[in-house]
């Protein structure tokens, strides 16, 4: 079991890198944005203000000298002077100044200038900016292709530790506290609760691009992580106080990074109180109330002041753009006034349920929809899987967090869907990669279901067929995005998928000029190693896992 799961999340860590070291500058979504924050509170030594903040000089500098990211709209255009096939198609004085701009350190290190453009990112806590400014100060002096790998990188390892503290929590429910009742499969195959966390990154590929860049959702899906475990010492100890206050510090701090937060901390709020009332007793009242009041109290006074600001502000204790834009507009009464068909709405949750299990980058060149639906079916399997699982576990047991977490999170989202349909005729989508956050516990609800289903071979076979064929795409999907990058694909049609370039070399000739190009925008040295160690590790932390699945089955018949 530890090699499985070494492996898996070791692959994961890997495969993370070999994305970054492919990664245009700004090709991650939002990066622009993120790291102009984190210019911003680096340089200024103080927060972006809220509605007035711009993004720097030097993100807006590279969008005269190097290709740029698509529109996601059509014409797909880019945003700057040249696209990545109109880039490598420019006379050789054009690549070579771009790669001298890229590759050579700045002649003085790079410092917060405002630039043009609303930095929308503005809206966010700073718990993961001020993280993440120590890393770009000690790095700003450097080429840009080194300085956004490593400080991608650092943002990319709190996901991957993410992964770790959650197969810890994980190992702690299982063994030490036994929080997983038998009735849901023999104990002997609890071991599995552990294997579907480390299984995240190889049944949903979306986890590298969304966690592999500049974001805060990478601090956010650690933090998950350690309420999860937080979660679990305080289940397996009892109702200490000491436990809760502990964990309103990690909830306080996650409302300091993102918003989403809120949902979390009110679904973690409402799990703890549902199993405070089935095992509630008059002369225990006292105590409960008093433990629960520690955790909302430590939560609000860390994370609150920030909200607070956002409403003092703008109007909205959320603070987003969008809301915000709600609020002038009319509010609340705005949105039950917006006319919404049933062909809009569909529309809307079609695109957050695929883009959970496939979103790309900041281009929005996706694949075949075909492609993509055959994905969709991983999570449709595995959550009825879990769903198998849950007939078996009381509401107040650990097996049903997950449930408590991902439905505040998944309104909030849809809450999110309307208020954009309300505010923008078109484009009011909203993605839903943001659920990858979290992966811990979702992780341990994939684990729970395969622990539950995994005697029928029916599941058995499912499981084989879908886990080969997320980790077909991911590598398909991986080379159609290089060959975008290096101008041998383009954004094309009516939903921007990829399309080959009219005339593509012989496969060596190819994959030479794909290395030669790509070295002028990023490492591809870097990349082709950590991809293939990534994937064969992956490939055998899955055969791993199989293997320790079996063996578990046949240890407890």
């Amino acid at each position: 079991m530890i090699r499985a799961v070494s492996a898996l999340i070791g692959g994961g860590l890997l495969l993370g890198i070999a994305h970054l070291a492919a990664l245009p500058p700004w090709e991650g979504f939002d990066e622009t944005a993120h790291y102009a924050y984190i210019q911003y509170l680096a340089d200024v030594h103080d927060l972006p203000p809220r509605a007035t903040a711009v993004l720097s000089t030097d993100v807006e500098a590279f969008e005269g000298i190097g290709p740029t990211r698509y529109k996601p709209q059509p014409p797909f255009d880019p945003f700057g002077t040249y696209s990545y096939r109109t880039f490598f198609a420019a006379p050789d004085d054009v690549i070579v100044q771009a790669g001298t701009y890229l590759n050579q350190p700045p002649p003085e290190p790079r410092r917060y200038v405002p630039a043009r453009r609303a930095n929308w990112q503005s809206q966010h806590p700073p718990l993961y900016y001020l993280l993440m400014a120590p890393l770009y100060l000690a790095t700003k002096g450097m080429n840009w292709v080194d300085h956004l790998l490593l400080v991608r990188m650092a943002s990319y390892l709190m996901a991957c530790a993410a992964l770790v503290v959650g197969v810890h929590g994980a190992h702690l429910a299982t063994n030490r506290y036994r929080l997983i009742p038998d009735r849901i499969a023999p104990r002997a195959r609890h071991g599995g609760v552990v294997l579907g966390i480390a299984l995240w990154p190889v049944l949903f590929p979306m986890w590298i691009p969304e966690m592999a860049r500049l974001g805060n959702d990478s601090l956010s899906a650690l933090i998950v992580a350690l309420v999860w475990l937080r979660l679990v010492h305080l289940l397996g100890h009892g109702d200490r106080a000491r436990d809760y206050a502990w964990l309103g510090v990690i909830l306080g701090c996650g409302l300091l990074t993102k918003v989403l937060f809120a949902p979390i901390a009110f679904g973690v709020g409402v799990f703890l109180a549902a199993r405070a009332w089935r095992r509630l007793s008059w002369h225990r009242a006292g105590t409960v109330l008093m433990v629960l009041a520690v955790l909302v109290a430590v939560t609000v006074g860390i994370g609150g002041w920030w909200y607070v600001g956002n409403f003092l502000d703008t109007g909205s204790f959320v603070g987003s753009t969008h809301f915000v834009r709600l609020g002038q507009a009319g509010g609340v009464a705005m949105v039950l006034d917006t006319p919404v068909t049933a062909g809009r709405l569909l529309e809307g949750l079609a695109v957050i349920a695929m883009t959970f299990v496939w979103g790309g980058t900041w281009s929005f060149a996706w694949p075949n929809y075909a492609a993509m639906v055959g994905l969709a079916l991983v999570p449709l399997v595995l959550a009825g899987a879990y769903g198998i699982g849950l007939r078996r576990a009381r509401i107040d047991s650990l097996t049903w967090l997950p449930v408590f977490v991902l439905v505040p999170v998944a309104i909030a989202i849809v809450i999110n869907l309307f208020v954009k349909m309300a505010l923008y005729r078109e484009g009011f989508n909203v993605p839903g990669w943001y659920l990858h956050l979290l992966a811990v516990p979702l992780g341990a609800a994939l684990g729970i279901g395969i622990a539950a289903c995994w005697p029928a071979r029916w599941f058995r076979l499912s499981l084989s067929i879908l886990g080969g064929y997320a980790l077909a795409f991911a590598a398909w999907a991986s080379a159609s995005q290089v060959l975008l990058y290096t101008g041998f694909a383009i954004k094309a049609g009516d939903r921007g998928a990829f399309r080959l370039a009219p005339e593509l070399p012989s496969i060596g000739d190819l994959v030479a000029q794909v290395g030669e190009r790509l070295a002028v925008i990023a490492s591809p040295n870097l990349a082709a190693a950590a991809f293939a160690a990534g994937a064969v590790l992956l490939v055998v932390g899955s055969g791993l896992a199989w293997r320790g699945y079996a063996t578990l089955e046949s240890d407890s018949t």
